[in-house]
């Protein structure tokens, strides 16, 4: 094999080829003690086109395998085994492996996860915007480092992995921390879409930077070891988790606000009877709670936190349930 204006292979060195050669004494290293395994040292060109190392393992991987059936079947019996080894085979088979790990991430995780947050949030429409999310994150951060890994570095094979991984595991989580406050916004303390994305920014939103920043820090930690290796999973998980915190920030909430009244409706029901409402020129009705029927959240400002605010409020009529309640919980021991 050759390249273009040059040989490729510059030198290929076997137990066979040498003992041809009279080299007796040297031609015992190719070979192991027991006699039954040897080993084939092929030496070439590296310095070209990134393809075409790839398809010459390939090329060896099938002479191997042909080499190995057409030797068994000269013998009559058992069976012999191949392998090709080396840096550049192993970065081989680390991309094949790499590929086949993001297809499972892409059909069992990916489903998964999304099936999970579906449950909790329980609204199909307000799915749209963490596929959104997550699909931006992803795609801006694999087309930053995709001209890093072609043109810079040599990027480790798992680095592709744990950007996917970090996409979607942040983004079904800093989606679930957003978009459950703006629900809980609208259904429990009764505001309108606009006012309950305001909220959800200025609350939510810490936690998604906090979070995300304390991640990106970590990980350029590792930019700072002297291994290329870690280098290139320091950045590239540092990249990703910097878009997946600028797209939540920024295209979340510019999502939600462009089309407020169909984010801001989270059932079919609400939302044919907001469209009803409408169509009849009457005042749509909130859908949040009544402060008689409503749950006692934390986050609600209406009612207190303490244990005396809520042994005030009778639960179906009860209001002895929770003198017992308060009277074990706040008596001395």
């Amino acid at each position: 094999s050759h390249s273009g204006d040059g040989k490729f292979v510059h030198s290929i060195a076997g137990f066979w080829l040498l003992v041809g050669g009279n080299y007796t004494g040297l031609a015992e290293q190719y070979v192991s003690p027991s006699g039954e395994s040897t080993i084939i040292s092929i030496s070439y060109a590296t310095n070209l086109d990134k393809r075409v190392v790839p398809d010459f393992i390939d090329f060896l991987e099938t002479a191997s395998g042909h080499a190995a059936v057409t030797a068994s079947a000269a013998v009559g019996h058992g069976a012999f085994s191949y392998g090709v080894t080396g840096q550049d085979a192993l970065w081989k088979a680390g991309e094949k492996a790499t590929k086949q790990s993001l297809a499972r991430m892409d059909t069992v995780a990916l489903p998964l996860a999304l099936f999970i947050l579906a449950s909790y949030l329980r609204s199909i429409r307000i799915m749209i915007i963490p596929l959104i999310a997550l699909g931006t994150s992803m795609m801006t951060g694999f087309m930053i480092m995709y001209p890093v890994a072609r043109y810079k570095w040599t990027v480790a094979q798992v680095a592709p992995n744990i950007q996917g991984s970090l996409a979607l595991a942040l983004s079904i989580d800093y989606s679930l921390f957003l978009l459950t406050r703006f629900k809980e916004e609208i259904l429990v303390q009764g505001k309108d879409p606009v006012d309950a994305i305001s909220v959800m920014c200025r609350t939510a939103s810490r936690v998604v930077l906090v979070s995300g920043s304390t991640l990106t820090i970590a990980f350029l930690g590792l930019a700072f070891f002297p291994l290329a290796f870690l280098q290139s999973i320091g950045i590239g998980a540092a990249v990703t988790l910097f878009c997946t915190i600028s797209v939540n920030l920024t295209l979340t909430p510019a999502i939600l606000l462009t089309f407020p009244n169909f984010f801001g409706q989270f059932g079919v029901y609400d939302f044919i009877l907001v469209w009803w409402a409408r169509m009849r020129g009457q005042a749509p009705r909130s859908v949040a709670a009544s402060p008689e029927t409503r749950p006692l959240l934390m986050s609600d400002p209406e009612y207190s936190r303490s244990i005396q605010g809520t042994a005030t409020t009778p639960v179906n009529g009860e209001p002895g349930l929770f003198a017992v309640n308060a009277a074990a919980i706040g008596s001395d021991p």
